[in-house]
């Protein structure tokens, strides 16, 4: 049998998860082996974009980070949230709008997200009727919102954030 077979019969057993095979023949042969399935391309896509999160510092990176995972993103106008202690920018994903608050440092932001309760219903004193559902994310001195139900502009946020710390 011969090293493709073997390469190919692993490949299909595993389903696109790295590993070592370790051939044996005159000498032991050690490859490193990567298999693609068409099933698993999600995966990829999940390891791409969790590389990516980890990249996102400010305003700036996240657009790339956006843009790099395949969304449309513009910049639009400033905007203020009465129960946020700084003004934040919109930017447009994939038609719509998200809006991004941007912290001096991680410690202000963590500040401002505690007063935003687990649903996102209620911030400090205030009870909110968003329009929509809101989702709330995190990461580093940025806090982002978005009001609304698209799934793809959902996973984007989470590609480029992580979890969402409070919403629905």
């Amino acid at each position: 049998m011969n090293r493709r077979v073997i390469i190919f019969i692993v490949c299909f057993m595993l389903a696109a998860h790295p590993y070592e095979l370790t051939l044996f023949g005159q000498e032991e042969t050690k490859l490193g082996v990567r298999c693609s399935h068409p099933d698993n391309a999600k995966l990829g896509q999940q390891n791409k974009q969790t590389k990516k999160t980890a990249t996102v510092k400010d305003l700036n990176d996240l657009i790339q980070t956006l843009r790099a995972n395949g969304a449309s993103v513009e910049r639009n106008d400033e905007i203020t949230q009465p129960f946020f202690s700084v003004k934040g920018k919109t930017i447009t994903v994939n038609g719509e709008k998200v809006q991004v608050f941007e912290y001096a440092n991680g410690k202000a932001a963590e500040k401002d997200a505690r007063r935003v309760d687990r649903t996102g219903s209620s911030t400090g004193n205030s009870m909110v009727s968003w329009v929509g559902p809101p989702h709330f994310f995190k990461r580093g001195k940025l806090i982002v919102l978005y009001v609304g139900e698209k799934a793809d502009i959902l996973q984007a946020l989470e590609s480029a954030l992580g979890s969402q710390f409070a919403g629905k």
